[in-house]
């Protein structure tokens, strides 16, 4: 791990990232697509955020399927 990456938890595995990578630099350097919510230490980062919440050194970080109800 170099100076300018940091460790987080995704889906339960850990990962050196890229430091001040927002959750929308991160998913797109994961792949991920399709519906789905993330989940950052427990709390659910709306959409709208995602290009400017920053991850942090040591984030858990969930990506979950939206579940409907009623």
């Amino acid at each position: 791990m170099t100076s300018n990456q940091q460790q987080i938890e995704f889906n339960g595995q850990t990962l050196a990232i890229e430091s001040s990578q927002t959750v929308s630099a991160f998913l797109e350097s994961q792949s991920v697509a399709g519906r789905f919510i993330v989940v950052i230490n427990d709390e659910v980062i709306p959409k709208a955020n995602w290009d400017q919440h920053a991850i942090q050194a040591g984030d858990q970080i969930e990506i979950m399927s939206p579940i409907s109800g009623g």
